[in-house]
């Protein structure tokens, strides 16, 4: 009835081989080919002069057969019609199999072939260049004609040429040019050998494991005389039979009959066999080494003799054979360990899955041999072609159910109960009973546990890929989602819901699957970066196909405490900033997406960015609990305080921490206390920061909080301020062991930048440079620019120290290229500060006075005050070296007259030391030196008053090792300034 759906129909989409005949002068008799095609199984017409063989049980060599079609149709019509008149044409194609029957799917060349006849030279049969390399059976061939594409692409051709023996019996002798030697497997090799002595023995194993290679190799290292026959009768075979050979001599015993593909013998065949094995059983020097794989049907005795079962390669010996196949192609060793991992110790499979690179142009032939130039990302594991036709074969040979096709698709453990529905769904027939017994027996299904109980899965991976990509897109991609439903419905534990999602990704009902999977506790068993991987999967699909706002939502909801947990935020960017926007009715959301946008804002120095964010965010949300707000107004008044506006940001975190107080939120109130006692440090007040951070130390302790670890590195960094090295060190150390027994609070590397520089404060450089060392590591890869950034530049300053010149040159440059792509921002000026110093000590003085410059321009746009005479400083010591009178001149007045308008700032031996020099400088110029040794004797006694601080172990290193302090101690004794007992 119309209205009515459909039904479904269940379609496979199989490789073949095509036979093409063309007749000069006239059409071909369709009745009169029929009738000659039709003596071959498995032999479809698709249309004049067109005829397909797809794959059959345990009969994957299509092309071999189309041979022998094609090879008949020509010497028929040569009969018929005389010499010159009949062209054939032998090429690969793909048709789609259904009840509804065979179905030739387009294809270019076919197209071209019914437009064009081709100019091919006639009676004799041609074969394309892929179609020749799906040969199984060794024949000559000789290049021919090419033909053109209408695309201006050329397919070239061979001609056939008779058969030719003498090439070993297994299927790639030779693979890209080269002949894989034998890589010996103890096990097997013994077994077999033992067997052998047996009148009848027996090899199985699965599709690609190597058996012919086995048989052929023990066979031979035992020099045993072998006669080989395939049950197809291969080309290039002894052309009499075997009971000839035995009856004419017996000078040829003892002799073994190995015969090989035994899954898809004949009748004839098994007669053959059994007259052999008479022979056997009357020791007369005759053996039999029957070949096939798993879970042929073998008929009575020989059921009962011995028999060898090969498994796959395993662990140093299939390691062998990867480096061996492998070598001289410089794959990069991602595709390498991919290749090789989904082999899964198949040799035959590798070796297709090469040849599939080749014809993918990822592998590429260069005076002989073969390189990869693919995509290091692109390149995946993918069967080849042929090995497609051997897969077909052998599911066709098992009965090819429905539900192994669709375990294909999952890729996990299957119920066996849901297969079958998902296979009635789809329209399939319905496997018999016990249909996955064959499929065990012949090694492609193993039962596993899964995570909805026992059930199926695939034992090769290659043959799993083969079976699923003859699913055509449309029934695959509705299987997947009915076996997902299917599954999806009997999930109640993460990880069934897990499991059951991959059938699902892209639709709605795989969003929510995702995310009740991230709902789960950290400690369930679904891997957190794959969850991070697939949420963020959904969260574009959605996007892409225009789904719900909400969901959208909602994903990128569950996607951000799990990116934050991997360290992966900063991937999220985009989605972030589209969050804000579509969390305009979330108050509460809003408020913490938000937090989070700013966060990599501020990691990307967008810090003005950042600050409208969250304003915005604050505007939207003024009906959001007042606890949400308070995050985002810290989070506002860290973004103030890294623009330099110190004075808002103050008067911010006074105000929330005031109406903390008053509303007993006293966690919020020491958070505030925190950043009060940063801005201290900031403004210079030593004494308000160092009693801020103590007090907000108490009070999370008395609180039973963590995070102590905060304000022990802002102690360390008020003590760093004042000079006190030994309190610095004392209070890096004690956060840092403190970080790691909470495992969270404040950033490590934070604390390891402290740490580094306060021994390098103390003169122990050696010690410091694995410490900066170890922060730069700790911030690589976040994509936090300016975190980085500060780390390189703390590195490129102790290669300096150590005197290690290209390598501080190295990190400095990469430092200040990673800062210009960022608003300006002080770490560059830190950067602009180092190279200077570098140049210095090149003694390029001009070169480095232009750094020291722009370290000023930028220093005075964020008002660092502190950094700016340090750099003032610096210009001074540029003077002086370019030995430039008014350049030094105008370096004093400069130092001198920003010193004064800066008051707050304390003072520093180094930078009075440098006044000293320039003063004296100047002084030796006119022969005066007044007023020089004041500067002398302040930054001496500064240095003496930081030397206090110190155990008297300490103070050698710091006088010594510091060459400011070292110079300052050597100037004040020619001075004769005298030294108070410390």
């Amino acid at each position: 009835m119309s209205g009515e759906a459909s039904a479904p129909v269940f379609a496979r989409r199989l490789p073949a081989a095509v036979v093409r005949i063309w007749l000069d002068g006239r059409p071909l008799d369709p009745q009169r080919t029929d009738r000659l095609a039709g003596r071959l199984p498995g032999v479809h017409r698709m249309g004049p002069g067109t005829w397909v063989l797809p794959p059959a049980g345990g009969q994957p060599a299509v092309f071999d057969r189309a041979i022998r079609l094609g090879q008949g149709l020509l010497a028929a019509l040569q009969g018929e019609v005389g010499q010159g008149r009949a062209r054939a044409l032998v090429l690969p194609g793909a048709v789609v199999a259904s009840t509804a029957g065979l179905e030739m799917l387009p294809d270019a060349l076919l197209a071209e072939l019914d437009r064009h006849s081709p100019e091919l030279p006639p009676d004799a049969l041609h074969l394309t260049g892929h179609a020749a390399h799906g040969l199984e059976a060794r024949w000559a061939t000789a290049r021919s004609e090419s033909l053109p594409l209408a695309s201006g692409r050329q397919v070239p051709t061979v001609v056939l040429g008779p058969p030719a023996p003498g090439l070993p019996p297994w299927r790639n002798p030779d693979l890209l040019a080269r002949s894989l030697r034998w890589v010996h497997r103890p096990e097997p090799s013994r077994t077999l050998g033992e067997a052998l002595s047996s009148p009848v023995a027996r090899l199985t194993g699965p599709i690609g494991v190597g058996k012919t290679r086995l048989a052929w190799e023990v066979l031979s290292s035992a020099r045993r005389k072998a006669i080989w026959r395939r049950t197809a009768g291969t080309p290039g075979e002894v052309s009499a039979t075997p009971i000839e050979v035995l009856l004419r001599s017996e000078k040829e015993r003892p002799v073994w009959f190995v015969y090989d593909s035994l899954e898809s013998a004949e009748p004839g065949v098994w007669k053959e066999i059994e007259e052999i094995a008479r022979q056997s059983e009357a020791g007369k020097g005759v053996h039999l080494l029957l070949v096939a794989r798993s879970a042929a049907e073998w008929p009575e005795p020989l059921a009962q003799t011995p028999e060898v079962r090969l498994g796959s390669f395993e662990d140093e010996a299939w390691e062998r054979f990867c480096f061996q196949v492998f070598h001289g192609l410089a794959l990069p060793l991602g595709v390498a360990e991919r290749l090789a991992e989904r082999a899964a110790g198949n040799p035959f499979a590798l070796e297709e899955a090469l040849l599939y690179l080749v014809r993918d142009r990822q592998l590429r032939q260069v005076f002989g041999s073969f390189f990869f130039s693919g995509s290091e990302a692109r390149a995946e594991f993918q069967p080849s072609s042929r090995f497609r036709l051997h897969a077909e074969a052998e599911a066709a040979r098992l009965g090819d159910p429905a539900p192994v096709r669709f375990l294909a698709l999952a890729d996990t453990v299957v119920p066996i109960a849901e297969l079958r529905a998902a296979a009635f769904a789809a329209g399939a027939p319905q496997p018999p009973e016990g249909w996955d017994r064959r499929w065990l027996d012949a090694g492609l299904l193993v039962e596993r546990e899964g995570p909805w109980g026992e059930g199926l899965a695939h034992a090769i991976p290659a043959v799993e890929l083969a079976l699923g990509a003859g699913l055509p897109e449309e029934v695959a991609s509705a299987t997947r989602r009915t076996l997902g439903e299917l599954l999806a419905a009997r999930s109640s534990t993460v990880e069934e819901i897990w499991g059951s999602w991959p059938l699902l990704d892209g639709t709605e009902e795989g969003a929510r699957q995702l995310i009740a999977a991230a709902q789960a506790p950290a400690s369930s068993a679904v891997p957190r970066e794959a969850l991070f991987s697939a949420l963020r999967s959904e969260l574009a699909a959605t996007g892409e196909r225009g789904g719900s706002s909400e969901l959208e939502l909602d994903l990128l909801w569950s996607l951000l405490p799990i990116a934050r947990r991997v360290g992966r935020l900063h991937e999220l960017e985009t989605a972030i900033r589209r969050g804000v926007r579509l969390a305009r009715t979330h108050p509460e959301r809003l408020m913490a997406i938000a937090a989070v946008a700013s966060e990599l804002d501020q990691k990307s120095g967008r810090f003005r960015e950042a600050e409208q964010t969250l304003r915005q965010a604050l505007a939207a949300g003024r009906e959001a609990d007042d606890r949400r707000k308070e995050i985002l107004l810290i989070e506002l008044g860290r973004v103030l305080v890294r623009q330099g506006r110190l004075a808002e940001a103050r008067d911010l975190f006074e105000k929330t921490a005031q109406i903390a107080e008053r509303e007993n939120r006293p966690v919020v109130a020491v958070t505030c206390s925190f950043h009060l006692g940063n801005i201290a440090l900031a403004e210079h007040r030593l004494e308000d920061a160092r009693e801020l951070q103590r007090a907000t130390l108490e009070e999370r302790q008395k609180l039973g909080l963590g995070g102590l670890a905060a304000p022990l590195s802002a102690l360390g960094a008020v003590a760093l301020a004042d000079g006190n090295y030994s309190d610095a060190l004392e209070s890096f150390r004690e956060a840092e062991k403190v970080q790691t027994a909470e495992a969270a609070g404040v950033d490590a590397s934070y604390i390891l930048l402290g740490l580094g520089r306060a021994l390098a404060g103390l003169g122990d450089f050696a010690a410091a440079a694995p410490i900066f060392k170890q922060a730069l590591s700790l911030r690589e890869g976040l994509d936090d620019i300016v975190g980085e950034a500060i780390a390189r530049v703390e590195v490129a300053s102790s290669h300096l120290d150590l005197g290690q010149i290209d390598d501080a040159l190295a990190e400095a440059r990469k430092a200040l290229f990673s800062l210009s792509l960022v608003a300006e921002v002080e770490a560059r000026a830190d950067a602009e500060r180092v190279l200077g110093r570098i140049l210095l000590r090149q003694r390029r003085p001009e070169e480095a006075d232009a750094r020291f410059q722009e370290a000023e321009r930028i220093l005075r746009a964020t008002e660092s005050d502190r950094e700016l005479l340090v750099v003032l400083s610096l210009r001074l010591d540029a003077a002086i070296a370019g030995g430039r009178e008014a350049a030094v001149e105008r370096a004093m007045a400069a130092l001198e007259r920003e010193r004064v308008l800066r008051p707050r700032v304390p003072t520093t031996p180094a930078l009075e030391y440098r006044l000293w020099r320039g003063s004296e400088w100047l002084g030796g110029r006119d022969g005066a030196q007044k007023g020089s040794v004041d500067y002398l004797r302040a930054a001496y006694d500064e240095l003496l008053r930081q030397t206090g601080f110190l155990a008297p172990e300490l103070r050698q290193r710091f006088l010594s090792q510091v060459p400011d302090n070292s110079a300052i101690l050597d100037a004040a004794t020619r001075a004769g300034l005298s030294m108070p007992t410390i």
